[in-house]
């Protein structure tokens, strides 16, 4: 016979499917008639736009967009031109359980980028991009794993509870943000705007009953060309915003947020005060993963008086994934600067390794004579350790400040990681019992009372070992308590 256990379950999001895959995309172009010669290329600003993602029969195929602007100094050195490139490109996912109506959540994020001049006329940019899905599906888990009372062998269960954390809900919306960022001095008449950089952030959630109210912030940098000297001016600012969404259910949950930007489109204006601004209207997708902690009540052992058990055992994964945190990475230094020279600008970037992470500063200099230089420090950026197993993911800059002060630059940067933490925690329950009718246990030769040395059993396995039960052995022995070199009578199960 077999005696299968009753499951009581409920709904969640189960992981099918979580990779990243790394890849190089390279564009070319040609300097434009009315820029000069490159003499020096001084830095990259580049952004990567999460275009779309679908289902091609035998996984998912991620398209994004790479936009970027070169700066460089032509050989007169008397200002700072760009040469702006752009390149939509795709990543494809193979995986077996693929199918279509999957949750997908997609994350985006440039690691390094290398420009070079071909010649004085063309420039080739390569950027190592990161591409991150990972895919759910609905599931349900078990709540309870437990036989019916009237089991009809005599079982002995041993109960146990273990806590879960599961997925409740992946959900992912589009948004919208229109705003302005005056620009630090009056743009000339018919400037252009040289490059920018874009970065969402997510701050927090806050979750007040079914609903969800996500806040973040859009931070935006951009080079334009300041009036009279036509030298470049950088502007930046960020843009705070609010999301709600909809839960199920009312009770407390944990949230996981990702935002991606999808577009972003900018106006050089005018406003009513005389100041120069910039229109912006941005566009990205967020997407919020719900967690919630429940109770799973199972069966971790079993035996029988009666019958020789045959069990049967599921393993049952206790955590929906892996648990991300941030941690905090900082670099300082500080250099003498020439008297001639001053600061127009710094544009820090980061350059991700394997096991280390650098910060790269160019500075914009210029000196009396209106020419301008460039000038680069690399600093290693050092946090505290990783605790064990912990895994280093990506790194994006959260705070820069350069100083300028008696002939010195002091400048102090402040990165933030996020940090993997792997929830490999399972359990084993049983899910079924088999037994053979006609092979009952014989109990004959067994001892009405059995005299032992405890060596730190449970009373669970001493019950088991000699086909007793728990509650007579406590009855006999009710100051026992799983202690080792303990007298101990154990009685034959009635």
């Amino acid at each position: 016979m077999e005696c299968i256990f009753e499951q009581r379950e409920s709904p969640c999001f189960k992981t099918v499917y979580h990779n990243e895959k790394k890849t190089l995309i390279g564009v070319e172009a040609v300097v434009p008639e009315a820029n000069g010669d490159i003499g020096q290329i001084a830095f990259v600003e580049a952004d990567c736009y999460l275009k779309g993602k679908e289902y091609n029969g035998r996984g998912y195929t991620v398209t994004a967009q790479l936009d970027a602007a070169v700066f460089c100094l032509p050989e007169s050195e008397d200002r700072l031109e760009s040469l702006r490139l752009s390149r939509e490109f795709e990543v494809e996912f193979e995986f077996p359980e693929a199918q279509e109506g999957l949750f997908s959540e997609i994350s985006l994020a440039i690691l390094n980028r290398e420009a070079r001049a071909v010649n004085p006329r063309k420039i080739s940019l390569t950027c190592e991009i990161a591409v991150d899905l990972h895919c759910r599906e609905r599931s349900a888990f078990p709540l309870e794993i437990l036989p019916r009372e009237d089991n009809g062998a005599a079982l002995h269960i041993l109960p146990c509870e273990e806590e879960a954390r599961l997925c409740l809900a992946s959900m992912e919306k589009q948004f919208t943000l229109q705003d302005q960022l005056i620009l630090r001095e009056k743009a000339p008449e018919q400037a252009v705007l040289l490059g920018k950089t874009l970065r969402i952030r997510t701050d927090g959630a806050e979750q007040l009953g079914k609903r969800l109210i996500v806040k973040g912030s859009v931070e935006l940098r951009t080079w334009t060309e300041a009036a009279g000297d036509m030298q470049p001016v950088l502007s930046s600012a960020a843009f705070p915003f609010t999301q709600i969404l909809d839960l199920d259910e009312e009770i407390p949950c944990e949230f996981e947020l990702n935002a991606q930007p999808t577009a972003c489109y900018l106006d050089l204006s005018e406003s009513i005060k005389g100041e120069s601004v910039l229109d912006a209207e941005i566009h990205g997708v967020l997407q919020v993963n719900v967690y919630g902690r429940t109770k799973l009540k199972y069966a971790k052992d079993a035996y029988s008086n009666r019958y020789e058990l045959e069990l049967r055992k599921q393993r049952i994964p206790l955590s929906a994934g892996d648990t991300e945190m941030m941690r905090s990475l900082q670099a300082e230094d500080t250099f003498p600067l020439d008297d001639d020279l001053k600061l127009v600008a710094a544009v820090p970037s980061l350059a991700a390794g394997e096991n280390e992470c650098r910060c790269s500063y160019v500075f914009l200099l210029k000196n009396r004579e209106g020419k301008l230089a460039v000038l680069r420090r690399s600093m290693q950026l050092t946090g505290d350790a990783l605790q064990p197993g912990a895994a280093a993911g990506h790194t994006e800059i959260a705070e820069s400040f350069v100083e300028e002060s008696g002939g010195s630059l002091h400048c102090v940067l402040r990165a933030e990681q996020s940090i993997k933490i792997p929830n490999a925690a399972e359990t084993e329950s049983i899910v079924s019992v088999a037994w053979e009718e006609n092979s009952r246990l014989s109990t004959e030769t067994s001892p009405t009372y059995t005299l032992l040395i405890t060596d730190g059993e449970s009373i669970w396995e001493l019950a088991k070992t000699y086909r007793s039960t728990p509650e007579e052995i406590e009855r006999l022995n009710p100051d026992y308590h799983g202690d080792a070199q303990v007298r101990l009578l154990i009685p034959r199960a009635p």
